[in-house]
């Protein structure tokens, strides 16, 4: 048994404890002299501001303060000093040894002797800059969001599992009727009105049991106009049960983008109708200008070939002078053709221009390239035939930009409804993402000349290898 510790040792190892304890602890802590100096740094303190141990206790913690919390701070301590306060917690800035600001938790307690005179201050110092940025983030981020919910050109609402409002934005508000503070604990019924609730309870019941969902909601006016809404419903987050919470309801008024996109259409179908007649005069000039022309040169060509006989540089340079003009005829000849086929210029089969573009493009490209008509095509205007010969130029570069593919068939058929298209290669296949945006597929400009036939444009991934694009036009609207 060890005999017990003498008063001396009982107060050496007290010591060695708060030594301990002080040195280690988690968070700054320093004791200090009623006039402000440093008496006694942590490890954590001097990591919080950047300063030594030595650097701080050549100082006092005025000299670290921020001038805009001195006189808070000080006035604390004359307080504690005075008696009237026995402790306090303020938040404040120090400035780091590198210059920068820092927030920090303090809280002060005083020490005395045993006839009550001051000693020193025992401070706590938590590094909390980093917690009041991002309280200060969220109050901005909330702010902000309340902003845009208010601001957003958009009915926005939010409801909760029994189909009671949450909340509706300043739009909402507008178009429902109903001012935005009153709208909370209504009945969603109540609030959208009898008619537009009925057309829109299967989309709220699948909505709250879990399925997003979209459609399209159609309100006359008073004034007799039409508006058009696209309306989201989404599910709110499940609770820990799994059991959804709720809805949030955002309707877009599409009325002027529905209008605005029936415009473009009619202006896309005028600039393609400019766009064929600039080709149109273009591949004329090509033909009956550029490509005259040459054949000019080539006539004189062979005239000086003849007269310079006996001259064998001038004869050479003249032959190769005729073999490079031959090839500007036959490139001349060929960009004519991809402006304007000569065969629908003439009124020929669209397979018959097909064929001639195929084996052009098979010898720059490498595909084997097969064009059939299986079964009879009736004789197309030149707009008709125009079409589905763009539409295979563009499907022809898809599939030699990106499919990887050796082989392309090219298959025109008609039936009684309709005249059809099929253009398939043995590629890699169209991947999911370019499938779900068509506009990537360098066809939006096809896709909406077909639409304005009355016809369809499809890409279809297949199930071997490869992929199908396929036009569908109506007879009627040939």
């Amino acid at each position: 048994m060890q005999p017990p510790l003498t008063a001396e040792e009982r107060l050496r190892e007290s010591e060695e404890r708060f030594r301990g304890a002080f040195e280690f602890a988690a968070i700054g802590m320093a004791l200090v002299a009623t006039d402000g100096r440093w008496l006694r740094v942590n490890r954590s303190l001097c990591r919080i501001v950047g300063y030594t141990p030595e650097e701080l206790m050549a100082t006092d913690f005025q000299t670290i303060t921020h001038p805009d919390d001195l006189e808070a701070d000080v006035g604390y301590v004359r307080q504690m000093l005075d008696g009237s306060l026995s402790h306090y917690d303020m938040q404040k800035r120090y400035f780091h040894k590198d210059g920068h600001t820092i927030w920090i938790l303090l809280s002060v307690s005083l020490v005395r002797d045993a006839t009550g005179r001051p000693l020193y201050f025992v401070s706590q110092i938590q590094d909390i800059t980093e917690q009041r940025q991002l309280t200060v983030d969220l109050r901005s981020a909330q702010e902000d969001l309340q902003a845009i919910l208010d601001n957003v050109p958009a009915r926005i609402t939010s409801w909760h599992a029994d189909s009671t409002n949450h909340f509706v934005n300043q739009v909402a508000a507008a178009q429902l009727g109903i001012p935005a503070n009153e709208a909370a604990g209504k009945h969603i019924q109540e609030i959208l009105g009898p008619e537009r609730y009925a057309r829109a309870k299967p989309y709220i019941e699948a909505a709250l049991a879990g399925e997003r969902q979209s459609y399209e909601q159609v309100d006359a006016l008073p004034d007799g106009s039409l508006r058009y809404n696209h309306v989201e419903l989404v599910p709110k987050r499940p609770d820990p049960d799994g059991n959804v919470v709720g809805l949030y309801g955002l309707a877009t008024d599409v009325t002027a983008l529905r209008e605005s996109y029936r415009r473009i259409r009619e202006l896309a179908q005028r600039l393609e109708t400019v766009r064929e007649d600039e080709r149109r005069s273009i591949a004329q000039v090509l033909h009956e200008g550029l490509a005259q022309d040459l054949f000019a040169m080539t006539l004189v060509l062979n005239l000086l070939r003849t007269r310079a006989t006996d001259r064998a540089g001038v004869t050479q340079v003249c032959q190769e002078l005729a073999e490079v003009i031959d090839k500007c005829m036959l490139h001349t000849r060929q960009i004519a053709h991809e402006l304007r086929p000569s065969a629908l210029a003439h009124h020929l089969p669209v397979s018959v221009a097909l064929k001639e573009h195929a084996r052009h493009f098979g010898e720059i490209s490498g595909l084997r390239i097969h064009v059939a008509e299986i079964a009879p095509v009736p004789a197309l205007d030149e707009a008709t035939g125009l079409l589905f010969f763009r539409a295979a130029q563009e499907a022809l570069t898809n599939v030699a930009r990106h499919a990887r593919a050796t082989t392309v068939d090219i298959v025109m058929r008609a039936d009684p409804t309709s005249i059809m298209m099929d253009i398939t290669d043995d590629g890699i296949g169209i991947d999911d993402d370019a499938l779900a945006k068509s506009g990537s597929l360098g066809l939006l400009g096809i896709h909406e000349r077909v639409g304005a036939f009355g016809g369809r444009l499809v890409v279809r991934k297949n199930a071997g290898a490869g992929t199908t694009l396929s036009v569908h036009i109506p007879r009627s609207g040939v």
